[in-house]
């Protein structure tokens, strides 16, 4: 009997990231620990690069690497589909996560607290928005297209419309409306950053875990059942 292949050792020796985009995060991590070294209280600054960066670390794709077969020895090895699925998601944000949490503990060295801002409620609720969708987005699509089409989408918005900054203000401040909040709160997590969120905040976030929760398991359910074609035989 063949012994199934790993998923995680596929992954790792296959690679999801190009060198490039982690010598980027490695050098946003290198100027986030520089910023919390000369003001350690500006931890949501530091962490603003590395989020963004993740936003396209975990646009990893993967329907079109299948297609072209490169995943062939993997979906035909035995492994069950559901974790291939959630072996990929994982290794897919693990670089940025792993840059977060190295920021979460300089903060924590420098400010001498085992409370940091980068591991604040709303920190938390951001990575996670910004990790699950962004992966769950690009599934289907080539790698890099979710964080990229995301991006646009945010720049769109606040380029578009002259009062978008004004929302976003509003949405820090509290004083819009709930649905004007849970919008903004999931289409721009990087509010949230280094903000600890009471409840009706809490609240407003929501949505945008449960439309992160909802897209993560259907991208799960889709690669544990979708039949891949190859591009040459379409």
């Amino acid at each position: 009997m063949m012994t199934p292949i790993s998923p995680l050792r596929f992954f790792t020796i296959t690679r999801l990231h190009s060198p490039y985009m982690l010598a980027a995060l490695g050098a946003a991590w290198l100027s986030g620990m520089a910023v919390l070294l000369i003001d350690p209280s500006r931890g949501s600054d530091a962490l603003g690069p590395v989020v963004l960066l993740q936003m396209f670390a975990a646009s990893s794709g993967f329907a079109v690497a299948a297609r072209r077969g490169h995943l062939d020895l993997l979906l035909t090895g035995g492994a069950s589909r559901v974790h291939v699925a959630l072996t990929h998601f994982g290794l897919s944000v693990l670089p940025g996560v792993v840059a977060w949490g190295m920021l979460a503990a300089v903060e924590m060295i420098a400010r001498r607290t085992v409370a940091p801002v980068t591991l604040a409620s709303g920190t938390l609720v951001a990575v996670a928005l910004v990790s699950i969708l962004a992966w769950a987005l690009t599934v289907r699509l080539p790698r890099l297209s979710g964080g990229i089409a995301w991006l646009l989408a945010i720049a769109v918005w606040l380029v578009g419309w002259s009062d978008g900054a004004a929302v976003i203000d509003a949405v820090r401040d509290g004083t819009a409306g709930y649905s004007t909040r849970a919008l903004v709160i999931t289409l721009c997590p990087f509010i949230l950053l280094g903000k600890r969120l009471p409840g009706d905040q809490a609240l407003a976030a929501l949505p945008g875990v449960c439309l992160a929760v909802l897209l993560g398991a259907c991208a799960v359910t889709w690669i544990s059942r979708v039949d891949v074609p190859l591009e040459s035989a379409q």
